[in-house]
């Protein structure tokens, strides 16, 4: 069902709504309770940002609020350790507002109080003898809610995020959340599946971005490259040596001295490799039925047996505890002797909701340090809506409610009737559902399945669901329970891309065993009465998102094999020697429109591009031009955002993002008492 008269924000536009009342005093007890209302909720960042604000503009029209800003915010660095910090605030009362006798005569006792704490300890900034305490920290909108990481000293997050411009990059954010998050230049371009995670000493940042291993100094200067690193699930560095778990080989691979080398010999796919001392670390080993369990890992490649492991989603050492976050997303932590590597003792819990990928297990959001302070994000899934949109970028209208499952990868059908998407529901691996373009009834199609997508006629499906423990291609009426279908055979894990108007399959081989191939992988045609596909696209990097022209004569796919996304086009049947590339700054999604006139893609920046098509015959075969790809709207789509189009480019439907990503939350002194 469409519904319209929603105010939706979108792209960069913003509408402020100015409510001041001209001559009425000024004062500053709204904002003061504003910013203790977020503090008592745990968001420090917002707090602090707050009383900050009050402190400066209201030390004039009301300066009792303004100094009780300043206490606040004194409280706030006492609370963090840092006496220091807080000391400045209280000197500020006291010097600035003499006419506040009462604030005054309270910073005097709490300058007294920290003077008092650091003779006894000896320091300004211990935070010996304190209960938990949590900051939360909101970041810009993330591709990746997993790419994060913490300093080794707790004191800097740095994560993966988008400008408001819409640039993807990674971010650096103060822990105490006294300053805004900042970008780090160098790293633009870092998109999902990022990892960062620092060096030893803190001073560094690895991550990954467009196939390649990288680090970058956080002090300033640009990346360089440390290794070829196709998609790549994790990653930890202790001394002299890098590990990863490396997804088109399923193993994890050590980086020493430049080189790589194998230091397991499981054919299975291993995620989330963390260092637990100089040589052995902690992994997951997944299975083909959506688990798995945690085992450890030794850079010389030998056997190692560890007593009681968990079970558990993603685990780290810190602390002298092992910390890890179960399938229900409670993350726990329970005392491990690293030198028999057993547990000891029942865990404790330490947060609830953590997020966690479900189709993947082994990936969950949260990150140690090793000073102590970890951080986790309390939710994987942020809300989504789909948006009707029309050739102007206008919003005409939504279809369905906001939801709170993942939706992805929407397909609208040939006649418009019905739109096909994926939800984050029912089995790990997520279901296919359908929902009415016109009433907006919805109802699940097929379980444990992904990527789905329709015939010509609209009356049959053809999706990828788990059978055996690998994705399997299934053909199917749209009207058959979920556990109908004729098996379409392939050699690999498949995902089904586009159906030609003649029959013809264009899938994904996945690159890694089980449902882990979801992430990339090689474009295949399986020809009608055919059973050997003809290959369209096949390196070592990972192509995707393969649409067919509507004469068939074409295809249009993304591809990371320059060092990033692009988008190419190539003849079929044809080969690779003779595609062209038609993005120039980056591009993702294509989709063909106007009867093979135009061609969309969303650009590195969000935009929704379009390039129009010139096709010539030229001897025995067709011929075909680009013009210069521009933005189809002025404003970007949202981060994040994913479109089909409709009615041959009349009209697009989006799914986008319609709240912001779930924050960082980091925890202190969580070690449980013994």
């Amino acid at each position: 069902m469409i519904r319209f008269g929603r105010f939706i924000r979108f792209g960069a536009f913003v509408i402020v709504v100015a409510g001041a009342l001209m001559g009425a005093p000024q004062t500053g007890r709204a904002p003061l309770d504003r910013a203790r209302a977020l503090k008592a909720a745990g968001d420090l960042q917002g707090a602090t940002e707050g009383f900050e604000k009050v402190a400066s503009e209201f030390a004039a029209s009301d300066r009792n609020a303004a100094a009780r800003a300043l206490l606040e915010l004194g409280e706030i660095f006492e609370s963090l350790g840092q006496d220091g910090r807080a000391r400045a605030f209280y000197e500020r009362v006291r010097n600035d507002f003499r006419d506040q006798t009462t604030e005054v005569r309270i910073a005097t006792e709490r300058l007294a109080q920290t003077a008092t704490r650091a003779q006894a300890t000896g320091s300004l900034d211990s935070d010996a003898n304190r209960g938990p305490s949590k900051i939360t920290i909101r970041t810009p909108y993330a591709d990746d809610i997993y790419g994060f990481a913490l300093s080794p000293d707790g004191k800097t997050l740095v994560f993966q995020g988008s400008s408001p411009e819409g640039k993807k990059l990674l971010w650096r954010q103060a822990v105490d959340a006294s300053q805004k998050p900042e970008p780090i230049a160098g790293t633009e371009g870092t998109g999902a599946n990022a990892y960062p995670f620092f060096s030893p000493d803190g001073k560094t940042v690895a991550f990954f971005a467009n196939g390649k291993l990288w680090q970058i100094d956080l002090a300033g200067g640009t990346p360089k490259q440390l290794a070829d690193a196709p998609t790549v699930w994790g990653a930890s560095w202790n001394g002299n040596s890098i590990i990863m778990s490396v997804h088109v080989r399923g193993q994890i691979e050590a980086l020493e001295d430049g080189q790589i080398r194998a230091v397991t010999n499981q054919s299975n796919l291993l995620l989330s490799p963390k260092f637990i001392d100089d040589q052995r670390f902690v992994y997951f080993v997944r299975d083909g039925g959506g688990g798995g369990r945690l085992e450890v890992g030794s850079l010389d490649a030998s056997t190692v047996s560890a007593s009681g492991l968990p079970a558990a989603h993603a685990a780290a050492f810190t602390q002298g505890h092992l910390l890890y976050v179960t399938r229900d997303g409670v993350l726990n932590a329970v005392q491990f002797d690293p030198a028999r590597l057993a547990v000891i003792g029942a865990p404790a819990v330490l947060a609830n909701r953590v997020g966690r990928e479900n189709r993947l297990a082994g990936v969950a959001a949260f990150a140690v340090s090793t000073a102590g302070p970890i951080a986790y994000r309390e939710t994987a899934i942020a809300k989504k809506q789909m948006l009707w949109m029309d050739r102007s970028g206008a919003l005409i209208g939504t279809l369905g409610s906001v939801d709170d499952s993942s939706m992805e990868n929407p397909r609208v059908s040939p006649d418009g009737r019905v739109v096909l998407f994926f939800r984050q529901e029912g089995s790990p691996m997520g279901s296919i559902w359908a929902i009415d373009a016109e009433v907006g009834s919805q109802r699940m199609l097929q379980n444990s399945a992904t990527n789905a997508i329709w015939s010509p006629s609209a009356d049959r499906i053809i999706l990828s669901t788990l059978r055996n423990g690998a994705p399997t291609l299934i053909d199917r009426p749209v009207s058959a329970p979920d556990s109908a279908g004729q098996v379409l055979a392939t050699s690999s894990a498949a995902f089904p891309e586009d159906l030609a108007q003649n029959g013809s399959l264009l899938y994904r081989a996945g690159n890694g065993p089980g449902i882990g191939a979801t992430l990339g992988g090689d474009l295949l045609v399986m020809l009608p009465n055919q059973t050997s596909p003809v290959p369209v696209a096949q390196t070592p990097a990972n192509e995707r998102n393969g649409r067919f022209s509507p004469d068939g004569a074409w295809i249009a796919y993304q591809s990371d094999e320059s060092g990033r996304n692009e988008v190419y086009v190539q003849s079929f049947p044809g080969t690779m020697a003779r595609r062209q590339r038609l993005s120039l700054n980056g591009g993702v999604s294509p989709q063909w429109g106007r009867k093979g006139r135009e061609l969309y893609f969303i650009s590195a920046d969000n935009h929704l591009m379009v390039a129009t098509a010139e096709v010539t015959v030229s001897g025995d075969r067709q011929s075909i031009e680009f013009s210069t790809p521009k933005p189809l709207f002025n404003a970007p789509l949202p981060p994040g955002a994913q479109y089909d189009t409709v009615r041959d480019g009349d009209r697009f439907l989006v799914i986008a993002p319609v709240e912001e990503t779930p924050p960082i939350i980091v925890l202190s002194n969580w070690q449980p008492t013994r």
